[in-house]
């Protein structure tokens, strides 16, 4: 199986942090993509390919990294996101999961084993 996988924004994209600005969305994302490329590195038949910038300097737009995920021939593509909410610290939380619809089985399938 060949995951591509990205930690969404880049470290300086504006707006993309806490509201006290101590926290970069990057900063968090690339923790979380890390960790999971560590642990799907343990798996057997698995093949990684990291799409942004690994060193969030540069903010690769999202058609470049699915172009490049597409290029590869991906079976999933994984784009860690912290979304926020409000302008301020709040205890809102979740986990939102995004499927593409051209293959729906697989695609909720994969969701499902995300969410769990």
């Amino acid at each position: 199986m060949k995951i591509a996988i990205d930690a969404g924004h880049g470290k300086n994209t504006p707006g993309k942090r806490t509201p006290d600005n101590s926290l970069h969305e990057w900063e968090f994302n690339s923790g979380v993509v890390t960790k999971l490329i560590n642990k799907l590195n343990t798996c057997e038949n698995v093949s990684i390919l990291r799409t942004d910038d690994p060193t969030g300097k540069t903010d690769v737009s999202l058609k470049s990294r699915t172009d490049k995920a597409n290029k590869w021939g991906a079976d999933v593509f994984y784009s860690q996101h912290g979304n926020a909410a409000y302008s301020s610290w709040n205890s809102a939380n979740g986990l939102e999961t995004f499927v593409y619809t051209s293959w729906p089985k697989d695609s909720l399938a994969f969701a499902k084993v995300v969410q769990e």
